[in-house]
């Protein structure tokens, strides 16, 4: 049962900066790898990100026989909040980190996504504490909800 402070991140999320705009120039992932295409709002106010992919088609190892890999779905959440800190750091002049993915936690899968869908994914920084950063995030599709949950990440300067 998810709680109702993340019921809906992607509706509590609020712009505060020129945006959309790609992810390119914001984090080192690079094609086949780089999965999330824009970044389309971030308030650090309330330590938040909204950014969209669209999915590859199911000609794409990242398919398998029950639909995307899970794996996939967790990188979109990390390349979300990556994308986040990354405009952070290009709006304050400074070095981004790196951050590294070193856990999951309560995820769930509520509905499988289309080859092709474009989604957007909904990210909210939850704790912090010295290289330690844990996010919750919500991937959401045309089906609505389709996958939610936390995210682990250890960062050090780049």
């Amino acid at each position: 049962m998810q709680s109702e402070k993340n019921k809906d991140l992607n509706a509590s999320i609020q712009n505060d900066a020129a945006l959309p705009c790609g992810v390119e120039d914001l984090m080192p992932h690079r094609s086949p790898m780089r999965f999330i295409s824009r970044l389309l709002e971030r308030d650090r106010d309330q330590d938040t990100v909204l950014a969209e992919a669209i999915l590859p088609g199911e000609d794409s190892w990242f398919w398998g026989k029950t639909g995307l890999l899970p794996e996939y779905q967790v990188e979109l959440l990390a390349q979300t909040m990556a994308a986040g800190n990354g405009f952070d750091a290009l709006q304050d002049g400074v070095l981004s980190t790196s951050g590294f993915l070193v856990g999951v936690e309560d995820f769930q899968w509520k509905t499988w996504p289309h080859p092709q869908e474009t989604v957007r994914i909904a990210m909210r920084k939850t704790f912090e504490f010295g290289s330690v950063t844990i996010m919750h995030g919500q991937i959401h599709g045309a089906a609505g909800l389709l996958a939610e949950g936390k995210v682990k990440v250890w960062e050090v300067d780049s």
